[in-house]
């Protein structure tokens, strides 16, 4: 039997490996895009990533990763894209042909959509996390108890356990909910306390105060339907994992990289949302990619068509 040694591409042909098998996979890539457009509901955020060698810019310069997730119950989608920029512009572009509600933080950017016919909701926890910072600026333990921080953050504890109440719930049933419980609260919150309060605007407080009354309008439409919910945060947990791997590989190199890095997450965090092992996953759709030669034979790639047995077979098939 012949003696089998280890071999070591160089690390620019296993990135051209995987810029290639990228490409390769982008008839899914376009099919879980569609998938969000089609759904009612989408979440989006964003994240700083380093581009070296864009065209006509600093290596120094910011670019992102913007992910969204949404799409129809039981068909969920996370995508991940890459853009040089955070315009407006990314934005439409993006949501193009999308309809329903886009949940985000108070971005600007974002309030062009509204000319496009979709309803922005804000998220409650991007609010809450400002009055948690005030409330963290604090020295004194006797000045924290005492702060209008902690008491606003007493609202929010109320706004959530209430969610925690109605998670269980059909959506129906949830907006009912919180039509007798959560609005009520919300106009007690800005009524009753954050209208009356004369704070320094600059100030922690201050920022995080007006911050809530400016978004008001988007922080309280989760209320307006029972799909929504309360903050993104199923969004910004599908950005941490671009945020953890960051300090490991630091930057792409080019922007070629940059979108096969945003295609592996999106492949990789789709398969683990829909409760599929990404190794075996991987393994099997690059194994049936070349044998596709109609959209339904990409239809079936997708996570919510493969089942556990299947996947199996895949890894074990050497």
């Amino acid at each position: 039997m012949p003696a089998c040694y280890p071999i070591s591409p160089p690390r620019n042909t296993m990135s051209r490996w995987l810029i290639q098998l990228a490409e390769a996979a982008l008839p899914l890539i376009n099919l879980l895009a569609d998938g969000i457009r089609a759904g009612p509901y989408t979440q989006c955020d964003e994240t700083t990533i380093q581009v070296l060698k864009e065209i006509n810019r600093k290596v120094s310069s910011k670019s992102y990763i913007w992910v969204r997730h949404g799409g129809l119950p039981c068909k969920e989608s996370v995508l991940y894209n890459y853009y040089p920029s955070r315009t407006s512009e990314v934005v439409l572009a993006l949501f193009e042909g999308c309809h329903g509600y886009v949940q985000c933080e108070g971005y600007a950017a974002y309030n062009v959509l509204e000319k496009q016919g979709i309803t922005l909701a804000g998220c409650i926890a991007h609010a809450r996390r400002k009055f948690n910072d005030a409330l963290q600026s604090l020295s004194s333990k006797e000045a924290v108890r005492k702060s209008k921080a902690a008491t606003a953050l007493t609202f929010f504890k109320k706004l959530y356990a209430i969610e925690k109440e109605g998670k269980a719930l059909s959506s129906e049933e949830r907006y009912a909910l919180r039509q007798e419980k959560s609005i009520p609260l919300l106009n007690t919150f800005k009524e009753g306390w954050l209208d009356t309060q004369v704070i320094l605007p600059k100030s922690p407080l201050g920022v995080a105060i007006n911050y809530t009354l400016n978004q008001w309008e988007k922080l309280i439409r989760y209320c307006d339907s029972g799909i929504l919910e309360i903050d993104s945060n199923s969004d910004e947990r599908a950005v941490r994992p671009v945020a953890i791997g960051r300090r490991n590989w630091l930057f792409a190199d080019t922007p070629k990289g940059a979108h096969t890095n945003a295609r592996f997450y999106s492949l990789i965090e789709m398969c683990k949302l829909h409760g599929h092992e990404p190794y075996a996953y991987l393994k099997h759709i690059f194994k049936e990619l070349p044998l596709a030669t109609m959209v339904e034979d990409y239809e079936a790639l997708l996570p919510w068509c493969l089942d556990a047995e299947t996947l199996k077979q895949a890894v074990r098939i050497v």
